[in-house]
C-alpha cells in the first residue's frame, strides 16, 4: 500500500505473469507502469493478467462504476485520459473464484481437508461429512451434510445437503 501511495498512481493492479491460465490482457514497461490493457494502449506483447485486486487512489474513487466492468469503464478511459497505472506482479499461488463451480471446487480440491469451524454448532443426531462448515453456522439435528459448504452464521434445518452451498440468507446453490 505504500509503494502505491508512493507511487502516485492513479491505481495499482495486482498482476501475474501470463502462465496460460488466463487471458493476458496488460502490457507493462520495465518500471512496473501498465502501457496497455485489453486492446487499449500500446501495442506490445501482453505479457501479464489482471488477477482482480487493486488499491485505488482518492482521486480514483470518483471514476469507479456502479456496475459494470472496472477495466473497461474506468482502467481503459484513465489510460487514455493520461493517467498513470501501476502493476504490482505477484506470482504466489492464486485461483480465480468468479463463478460458483471454481468457488466450489476450490474448497475441495486436492490437498484441502474440509473442516467445520470450532464455533459452528453441529447437534446431536445430525450428519458432516467431507464438508466445510463456517463460524455461527448451525446444522440442526436429524440434518445430513455431504460435499457441501455452508456459510458463516447459515443454519441448516433438515434434510440432505449435498454438493452443494448453503448461504447466510439460507439460498442453496449447486456446487458442482
Amino acid at each position: 500500500i505504500e509503494a502505491h501511495r508512493r507511487s502516485g498512481a492513479f491505481a495499482t493492479l495486482l498482476l501475474r505473469e501470463a502462465d496460460g491460465s488466463a487471458a493476458e490482457s496488460i502490457t507493462m514497461d520495465g518500471g512496473g507502469w501498465i502501457r496497455g490493457i485489453l486492446h487499449a494502449g500500446e501495442e506490445a506483447p501482453r505479457t501479464h493478467s489482471f488477477t482482480g485486486a487493486q488499491i485505488v487512489s482518492a482521486r480514483a474513487l470518483a471514476f469507479l462504476p456502479e456496475r459494470g466492468c472496472i477495466v473497461r469503464d474506468t482502467y481503459i478511459p484513465a489510460l487514455e485520459r493520461g493517467e498513470r497505472l501501476h502493476g504490482h506482479v505477484d506470482n504466489a499461488p492464486f485461483r480465480d473464484l468468479g463463478t460458483v463451480q471454481s468457488y466450489y471446487r476450490a474448497h475441495f480440491e486436492e490437498g484441502r481437508a474440509p473442516r467445520i469451524h470450532p464455533q459452528a454448532t453441529i447437534e446431536e443426531g445430525a450428519v458432516v461429512r467431507r464438508s466445510w462448515i463456517g463460524a455461527g453456522a448451525r446444522i440442526r439435528s436429524g440434518a445430513v451434510v455431504s460435499d457441501s459448504i455452508v456459510w458463516p452464521g447459515s443454519v441448516w434445518e433438515g434434510g440432505e445437503l449435498t454438493s452443494a452451498i448453503l448461504t447466510t440468507s439460507g439460498r442453496i446453490v449447486e456446487g458442482d
